[in-house]
């Protein structure tokens, strides 16, 4: 029972973060052409078309994690317990990512700057999902 809920949440937290990278891939260039119209006010140097790669970019990294995170919840839901390796697969992406483009020199925006609290919330997340895999798949095979 307490699997299906988990299976629940994640879910519908995979279903919210898809939404949400989905919709804002369908807002890169109204979002481009105000960012350009505030930077031209503040006489600010910005490259629209720059910021529209990396906006596009990790928007599409957050649908990725968030379909990680939705088909796991509902392999859970499903009782399946391969879907706790799917919310990790979704949490390791989510930690590393950021950390990747970071040491990489590809990060330039705040969207794409690595947290070191945000890290170690995915991380744990990730331990969790292994951990729960780990235990209940050893209980079911009774060794």
């Amino acid at each position: 029972m307490v699997l299906r809920i988990v299976g629940v949440a994640m879910a519908l937290i995979g279903a919210i973060a898809v939404g949400i990278g989905i919709y804002g891939l369908s807002q890169t260039s109204s979002m481009m052409d105000s960012l350009s119209q505030m930077t031209v006010q503040s006489e600010q140097h910005f490259d629209p078309h720059d910021w529209a790669k990396h906006w596009v970019i990790s928007s599409l990294i957050f649908v990725g994690i968030g379909a990680f995170v939705l088909a796991g919840g509902v392999a859970l839901v499903l009782r399946n317990l391969w879907g706790l390796l799917l919310v990790a697969a979704g949490a390791v992406i989510a930690a590393t990512y950021p950390w990747i483009f970071l040491f990489c020199g590809i990060a330039r925006y705040v969207f794409e700057s690595a947290d070191t609290v945000e890290t170690i919330i995915y991380m744990a997340i990730t331990c969790a999902a292994v951990l729960a895999y780990v235990f209940r798949r050893h209980r079911r095979v009774g060794t």
